[in-house]
């Protein structure tokens, strides 16, 4: 599990990182600005499930993977709104 969190955190961070450096069209920019303020939810999350599995915390993690799961797919769902598709289904 700590392999995956080092491999995945850092790509994911990189990509809100250019995500935040975009200016939407203006029709767009509150859906886009409610994706991201979605986005950065699931990262919060997605980083504290990583700790808490690194530090094996099984009952935490359990809580935690039905946050990330509800997270991630309000991000999908937010980010279809703004015309992004995803690559995979959480």
């Amino acid at each position: 599990m700590a392999y995956f969190g080092h491999v995945f955190l850092p790509a994911k961070d990189q990509l809100l990182f250019e995500l935040r450096a975009l200016a939407p069209p203006p029709s767009d920019a509150v859906a886009y600005r409610r994706m991201l303020a979605t986005y950065n939810y699931a990262d919060f999350v997605l980083h504290n499930f990583f700790a808490a599995a690194n530090r094996r915390q099984i009952r935490r993690v359990k809580a935690l993977t039905r946050k990330v799961d509800r997270s991630l797919r309000r991000l999908n769902t937010r980010a279809a709104a703004i015309g992004l598709k995803t690559c995979a289904k959480p």
